[in-house]
């Protein structure tokens, strides 16, 4: 088959289509014989920088009718490429615009200024060809209505009187809400049709008139197709809590467009937490560091706690009480990094060194995490290293303490005991100071009110130690 078509290119009508879709035999074949591109793949023919390659390498002489209608009716974007002869011939214009309506722009100006091949270009290029058309014609009220029926940008392209035409107007703004640019005035300033351009577009509120930009029914309209339009209503509405409220509850990102005052108002940043926590995102950094702001929307919401204060964002009673508030979290979007590093010593330490004692997650109270700490982990290693419980130690004890008195290395890593006592009292204080976390994370509330016990402590060790910090950085963590 390659053999066949290298000597008699026409052959390639019979290829399989990888041949025919082939890069050098194919280049090969139009090369002995030009007609041959007639048989290349959909694929090829559609593809630009291949067509160019074959003008490129084809006599223009060679160039039959035939030859340019296949290339223009699959890339009519190369008619720009083609000789003025091509670029006047009827045929040649109207199979480029029935693919493409933009073909129009490279048309002479008879074919511009023809009713039927205008026409036909409009349609397939959702009205945007109109750009294209003679003056006559963007003033043809047939043309016109084809234009904005396809696409409501046409408006843009269509004579002035058509701009101040209801009927077209209304038709360019029901395809298109952001065509109301184009729009006469009066038509901006027009209730309805306003309103039926936010159907498709809440954007085009910038293009209505001042009037209409101050009016709460339009702006609220705006916003329920994109939040992003109430940046168009006017200063006075983004400075009223009443509207910035109402607005809010569209969506919570139309309080980013609030006046300056507006986000720095702290009854106002209330009572928007409460109707979407989402709010405290573009409230004011002040107010990002109000206790009582953030609290109220973390009561609401647990996620809420991202857009606090870094403070706040790592104040254990807050991310308690966020954690209390949250179905299903992944605890590094809530929990401080410094202090999920320090519970993952914590757990560490228990699971490794202490081992767990079972009677602490049976509640997970605070207290009991106190009296576990102080009584147990701390003291254990008080009377284990200072013998103030024992008489006489024992030998591995006697050793120990020894072994701290002439400050040798104790254990592997510690340069003495006294590190490693230390260590352990810190750990058991950070637990003290952390255990309003751990209780929120195995609370009864929520998605983990089936759990059992066993469940809430595998669910507590397994979230913090797969937690994704790096080893590297737990190394550097100093109490």
């Amino acid at each position: 088959m390659v053999q066949a078509i290298e000597t008699t290119p026409q052959a390639l009508q019979y290829a399989p289509e990888y041949l025919q879709d082939g890069g050098g035999l194919l280049n090969s074949a139009i090369d002995h014989c030009p007609y041959s591109y007639m048989y290349a793949s959909d694929n090829v023919k559609q593809n630009q920088a291949r067509v160019l390659y074959f003008l490129e390498n084809v006599p223009e002489k060679e160039l039959t009718l035939g030859l340019v209608m296949e290339m223009v009716k699959h890339c009519p974007m190369i008619l720009n490429e083609l000789s003025d002869q091509w670029k006047d011939h009827e045929q040649v214009i109207i199979a480029a615009v029935r693919r493409w309506g933009g073909a129009l722009s490279y048309a002479t100006e008879r074919f511009r200024d023809d009713f039927n091949i205008v026409l036909t270009a409009v349609k397939s290029s959702r009205g945007e060809a109109l750009e294209y058309a003679s003056e006559r014609l963007r003033d043809d009220p047939i043309i016109v209505s084809a234009a904005v029926k396809c696409g409501g940008r046409a408006l843009q392209h269509a004579s002035e009187r058509f701009r101040d035409d209801p009927t077209t107007v209304s038709a360019a703004v029901k395809r298109g809400g952001w065509s109301l640019e184009y729009a006469s005035e009066r038509f901006r300033d027009d209730l309805n049709i306003a309103f039926a351009a936010f159907q498709s577009c809440g954007e085009s509120l910038e293009h209505v008139s001042e009037r209409l930009r101050d009016r709460v029914d339009v702006v609220l309209a705006a916003c329920e197709q994109n939040h992003s339009a109430f940046r168009f209503a006017s200063d006075k509405l983004r400075d009223d809590t009443d509207v910035v409220l109402a607005a809010i509850k569209v969506s919570d990102e139309c309080f980013a467009y609030a006046s300056e005052r507006i986000r720095n108002d702290r009854d106002t940043v209330l009572a928007a937490v409460k109707i979407n926590t989402s709010t405290l995102r573009n409230a004011s950094d002040a107010l990002k560091s109000d206790e009582e702001v953030v609290r109220t929307a973390v009561r609401k919401d647990g996620k809420a706690i991202v857009y606090a204060s870094e403070e706040l964002k790592s104040d254990v009673t807050m991310i308690a009480l966020a954690l209390g508030c949250i179905d299903i979290i992944r605890m590094e979007d809530v929990i401080d990094c410094d202090i999920l590093k320090a519970m993952r010593k914590i757990v560490s330490a228990i699971i490794l060194h202490e081992g767990p004692s079972s009677y602490i997650f049976n509640d997970m109270r605070t207290d009991s995490i106190r009296h576990y700490a102080e009584h147990v982990w701390k003291k254990r290693y008080y009377e284990r290293f200072w013998l103030t419980q024992q008489s006489v130690p024992d030998e591995e004890c006697a050793r120990l303490v020894l072994e701290f008195l002439l400050g040798t290395n104790g254990l592997p890593g510690r340069s003495t005991l006294r590190d490693y006592i230390r260590e352990q009292f810190a750990l058991a204080n950070e637990f003290v100071r952390l255990s309003p976390i751990f209780c929120a994370i195995c609370s009864y509330g929520g998605s983990r009110s089936f759990l059992s016990v066993w469940d809430r402590r595998v669910l507590l060790f397994e979230s913090i130690l797969a937690s994704y910090i790096d080893d590297d950085d737990d190394n550097d963590t100093q109490f």
